[in-house]
């Protein structure tokens, strides 16, 4: 289960009850240490205190939440001794815009927390029944207010492109920049190509940052890695690594919330790298995927056999996470090499189809560590279920580039002065920086464009593209002016 205890404010008191005052831990807010002297009601009582003071209820309700089966689901009671008995009961007092129960079976559930906007904004009292064996039952009310369901967006017409720039302190922090025009080859800096995000917690490094639009299309949500090679180099990196990601969110894409570091890792997983997010109607959630490497003892000196991996989680806010499970991992294909494993996935939707992209190393065929493109119908399935199909190997260097790694995929917008339908934008991490492929078709096989010219922000590292609209952009300009002429140098080929 995720975990950001900066944002349960307000529970130090109950749990210093249910733990008598036994410290928080300081690393993660990872949650209370336990103590075996909590009683029953003291731990009922944590937990009703925890469930008052969630930060997800706190602001109204854009989308979906994550309603708690029991403590230990609970980032800030997780850890108390016991809390898994704490179990809790919901009710919506309308249910129909706020769901109280599952629906559905096995593994296509929709969670209870489902939210349904409507035409007008809507009260909704949600009521939650803490039972613990030995304990009274204790009942705790929110009252909530389910926001109207936004008006339809106006065609994308501009784009914007969050990135990072190197291997430095300066460098790991988060540069915005929007395209000229309708145009996912032309772009212009914002606010002097200098830092609009930085990390306060974790390492304080941001790398690979992802954003996205919400389902429902009036928030966005910005995750990166939690690395800086700035401050401690590569050392550790792999195998001592973070086991957070850290999450902004917005509305407006001007003003973003208190930075989230979440823990979402397995305990033996070494790194949690290139974190992006995919949305899956079949469960009203967002399937979160990043890369790590897992190891079979403590001292992080045995490896599992697979290298770096792909793991997969799901949330509902971004606040939330599940236990993240292998999702793609080099031994799932014949022609990739295990020992070698693989890292940085990037999803696209296009019709019924996800198209997954991933930086692999290939046993033969081709002439170094690249990118490797995969279909299916079903986001969440697995290789062994046959439902990925390969659409596409070595897909950087067919296309003319140098090893790569990074990618990142995107649907272009309607009328992209461009003239392509599809960009994969790949990571020329030893040189340029981001180099945009891009297509016309996409399909049981696909071939990709190196374009002739193209102008990026200089030394564009690992980022992600996001269709705006032309209001969006407007708000983001006239908070940071956009550079005047290019964002840099000519990057294509006959730049070279």
């Amino acid at each position: 289960m995720g975990r950001s205890l900066q944002q349960w404010g307000g529970i130090a008191a109950a749990l210093a009850i249910a733990c008598a005052a036994t410290p928080l831990s300081a690393v993660g807010g990872g949650g209370p240490v336990a103590s075996p002297a909590a009683t029953p009601a003291s731990v009922a009582d944590a937990v009703a205190t925890a469930l008052r003071a969630n930060p997800a209820l706190a602001e109204p309700v854009r989308g979906s939440v994550t309603l708690y089966d029991n403590g230990a689901e609970i980032p800030a009671t997780a850890m108390l001794a016991d809390a898994a008995r704490a179990t809790i009961r919901w009710r919506s007092s309308k249910p129909r815009v706020l769901s109280d129960r599952d629906a559905g079976s096995g593994e296509n559930i929709v969670r209870k927390g489902m939210v349904v906007r409507g035409a007008a904004d809507t009260p909704v009292r949600l009521t939650a029944t803490v039972t613990m064996p030995g304990a009274a039952p204790v009942t705790v009310s929110r009252d909530i207010v389910v926001r109207a369901r936004p008006r339809a967006l106006p065609p994308m017409s501009a784009y914007l492109f969050v990135y990072f720039t190197g291997n430095s302190i300066e460098g790991e922090k988060l540069r915005f920049a929007v395209s000229d025009g309708n145009d996912a080859l032309r772009w212009k800096t914002l606010n002097d190509a200098q830092p609009v995000l930085e990390s306060t917690m974790g390492t304080r490094g941001l790398r690979d940052p992802f954003i996205m639009r919400s389902a429902e299309g009036d928030r966005f949500f910005l995750l990166a890695t939690d690395l800086s090679t700035g401050r401690t180099g590569w050392d550790g990196a792999t195998d001592r690594g973070s086991r957070h990601l850290e999450v902004w969110e917005s509305t407006d894409l001007v003003h973003w919330g208190a930075q989230r570091h979440v823990e979402v890792n397995l305990p033996n997983a070494g790194m949690t790298w290139a974190p992006e997010a995919t949305y899956d109607p079949t469960i009203q959630a967002y399937v979160v995927y990043w890369t790590s490497t897992l190891f079979a003892d403590a001292s992080r000196k045995q490896g599992d056999g697979n290298g770096p991996q792909i793991l997969m989680s799901t949330t509902r806010d971004f606040r939330t996470f599940t236990t993240p499970r292998p999702w793609f991992k080099a031994a799932d294909r014949p022609e990739l090499v295990p020992a070698s494993g693989m890292i940085d996935t990037t999803v696209l939707k296009d019709g019924n189809y996800y198209y997954r992209f991933t930086k692999v190393t290939q046993a033969k065929g081709c002439k170094s560590a690249d990118i490797y493109a995969e279909r299916s119908t079903s986001l969440r399935a697995t290789v062994a279920s046959g439902a990925w199909s390969v659409v596409g190997r070595c897909v950087g260097r067919s296309s003319g580039t140098p090893e790569v790694e990074g990618p990142s995929a995107f649907v272009a917008n309607p009328n992209d002065r461009s003239g392509f339908r599809y960009y994969l934008w790949v990571d020329d991490y030893g040189g340029v920086g981001y180099i945009p492929l891009a297509t016309n078709a996409l399909g049981s096989q696909v071939t990709w464009t190196y374009p002739r010219d193209f102008d990026l922000p200089a030394s564009p590292r690992h980022g992600s593209v996001l269709s705006i609209t032309a209001a969006e952009r407007d708000v983001l300009t006239a908070k940071w002016k956009p550079a005047s002429g290019a964002a840099g140098t000519a990057q294509g080929p006959n730049a070279r």
